[in-house]
């Protein structure tokens, strides 16, 4: 708890409707971390704690008859995790979503299937926690 961190940066997004069922988003944010003298005895890495560059695009799609379809694409800047962290590379990630909702009986319903990290798998913390291709689906009712 000792020593002090500065972090300097910005987050810019940009949002984009050009027809009631389609949705585009842009977000791009960029970030600049130092510590002092105090805090590089206790751990190296502060500087490198956080990428200096993060950017995803996200689309929704509403496909009629309540589908709506949705995709992102993350990119993030290499960086090195703090305390028994490992330097992490930079990646990039496709995720997809394809959703139906509908009423019964006065409820909302959803039922959706989605696939993560689509584009492959990427490291997290350490090389060994490989954050890889997934997939699942879910069901969810509002009351």
């Amino acid at each position: 708890n000792g020593g002090t961190i500065d972090l300097h940066g910005g987050e810019m997004q940009l949002n984009w409707q050009p027809a009631p069922a389609f949705r585009l988003s842009a977000h791009y944010a960029r970030v600049f971390v130092s510590g002092d003298a105090a805090l590089d005895a206790i751990d190296r890495d502060v500087d490198t704690s956080a990428p200096r560059n993060t950017v995803a695009l996200l689309a929704r799609y509403r496909l009629g008859g309540g589908w709506t379809l949705s995709g992102g694409l993350y990119r993030s800047g290499r960086m090195t995790w703090l305390g028994d962290g490992d330097p992490a590379p930079r990646f990039a990630r496709v995720d997809a979503r394809l959703a139906r909702q509908w009423h019964w009986q006065g409820h909302e319903l959803e039922a959706a299937v989605a696939g993560q990290s689509l584009s492959g798998g990427y490291s997290e913390f350490r090389p060994e926690n490989v954050f890889d291709r997934r997939a699942y689906a879910s069901f969810s009712m509002n009351w």
